[in-house]
Parts: structure tokens; sequence; C-alpha cells
């Protein structure tokens, strides 16, 4: 009886291990299908992904008159305020439960790389864009000559509620020399998979 207590509670501690093991790679994992099974069926004329995803921002600083109506962020900076989150409250995105954790859960150091065996689109580092060319023409030239396709996107680092089934992440197209345009998607876990139910445009060109 008593070998059969101290497997019991070995058995328990394992599966404990693992299953924080399995949640640890899951928001990773998640991300990676809804790049392919959301993502790259919306946006059909990806030619490539940019590996490194971008860090996000929990809040935008800028000082200025108190009468002014401050900017939006650069198209290079990604923010998710609570303000924003209460405002995806309002549209009944997300819970006003999500609030906090969603923003406790930003990590303004942290990125992680794409990884190219999970999606069906290649993926590239950024400094590779450099040897395409010189300008933008000569650039998107060579993408198409290499891929067929001249698009590319680039993903900020995503951020899950606590339940896992509400998803924010920002998203930047880049389809010509005077063309993308900045997305903001909330997606939703629903019974069908997870699904676009909110749809932001940012910066654009």
């Amino acid at each position: 009886m008593k070998h059969l207590v101290i497997i019991t509670i070995l058995l328990l501690a394992f599966s404990c291990t693992n299953s924080t093991k399995k949640k640890d790679v899951t928001n990773a994992e998640l991300f990676h299908e809804i790049i392919e099974k959301v993502i790259l069926q919306k946006f059909t004329d990806i030619a490539f992904i940019i590996e490194e995803t971008r860090i996000i921002k929990k809040e935008y600083k800028v000082r200025l008159d108190s009468s002014k109506i401050p900017p939006p962020p650069p198209p290079y900076l990604k923010v998710i305020s609570k303000d924003f989150l209460h405002v995806l409250v309002e549209r009944n995105c997300i819970s006003i439960d999500d609030v906090d954790f969603m923003h406790n859960a930003i990590d303004e150091t942290t990125n992680f790389n794409i990884d190219s065996t999970l999606v069906s689109v290649p993926v590239i580092p950024r400094e590779k864009l450099s040897q395409f060319g010189a300008d933008f023409d000569e650039i998107y030239d060579n993408i198409y000559k290499e891929y067929g396709k001249e698009s590319y996107v680039k993903f900020s680092f995503p951020i899950f509620n606590e339940s896992r089934d509400r998803l924010i992440f920002f998203m930047d197209y880049h389809c010509g020399p005077l063309c993308g345009q900045g997305y903001t998607f909330v997606l939703s876990k629903e019974e069908s998979g997870w699904q676009i139910i909110q749809e932001l445009g940012g910066w654009e060109s």
C-alpha cells in the first residue's frame, strides 16, 4: 500500500510538470497554428515571413502640451495600453477580467522567432531583406523573381488571455514600394476554430 501511494504521488508530480511544460510551449504553437490557418488563408500572396517578432510596449509615452491631442505611436512601435484593452471590452471582444492579465502578460523585453517548420511559407531573418537590393523597387523585383510573390509580413509578439481563447497581435503587411498596411488583429477561439473578431487598420502606404 505504501509503495502504491508513493507511485501515485510520483505520477501526479510528473503529470503536473509535463502539464506546465506543455502550457509553456502551447502559446507559441497556437500562434503558429493561427498564422497557418487564419492569416495565410486571408493573405494568399505572402512570399515570406520575417523571422523575428516585434516587441510590444505597454504604453506610448510622448511629451506634449496638455491642450494637444497626442499623436498615434509610430508604425514600428507596437503598443497595447490598458485604454486600448478597455475599448476592446466595450466592443465585446474581450472581458473586463482579461484586461489586467493581458496587460501584465506584456514583456517589453521579449520576442521570439517564427519557426519555419510550423508554417507553410518561407521564413527569413530581417537582415536578409538588404540582400534583395539597394532601393525599394529593386528589393520587391528581386523578391518576386525568387518567390513568385512580392508581399511579406512581420508579426508582433502574441498576447493571449488567461484562458487562451482570446488573442491580440499586430501584423505589418508589405506589398510593394508604395504598398503596405499595418493591422491589429483580435481573435476568438470558437468551436469551429480561431476566428478574427476585430481587425483594425494602422499605418498605410
